[in-house]
């Protein structure tokens, strides 16, 4: 116990020091503005992945479709851009309609092409 204690202690001047050195005098509030930024920007990641997956399975539970078939689906704020192809212009529409009823989908952006659906090699 007393030596992972001395190695921690060890550890953290060294660090310290290193940081001083290279960098000038520890500035806290660096570390502070930093962090919330991180912070922010995870957050704000986690929020695109969720609004996509909500979207994913709203688009899964309607039986027409394949969503393995090719329709992609990307947020960006609370605005969600869906790609790939589609078998027909009412799906292209049906989709769009599916994906503005998702919680939290401010808008759509539809880049659905119509075509062969789900045909893969």
């Amino acid at each position: 116990m007393r030596r992972s204690l001395f190695v921690f202690v060890i550890g953290l001047v060294l660090g310290v020091g290193i940081m001083m050195l290279s960098d000038g005098p520890f500035d806290l509030e660096m570390f502070g503005d930093n962090a919330g930024e991180a912070i922010e920007d995870a957050g704000r990641g986690a929020r695109h992945l969720q609004l996509e997956a909500r979207v994913r399975t709203a688009l899964a539970l309607q039986k027409d479709f394949d969503l393995f078939g090719g329709i992609s689906v990307e947020a960006q704020e609370d605005t969600v851009t869906l790609s790939g192809t589609v078998a027909s212009t009412e799906q292209r529409q049906l989709a769009e309609l599916i994906a503005k009823g998702v919680d939290g989908v401010g808008g759509v952006v539809n880049e659905l092409e119509i075509g062969n659906a789900g045909s893969g090699p």
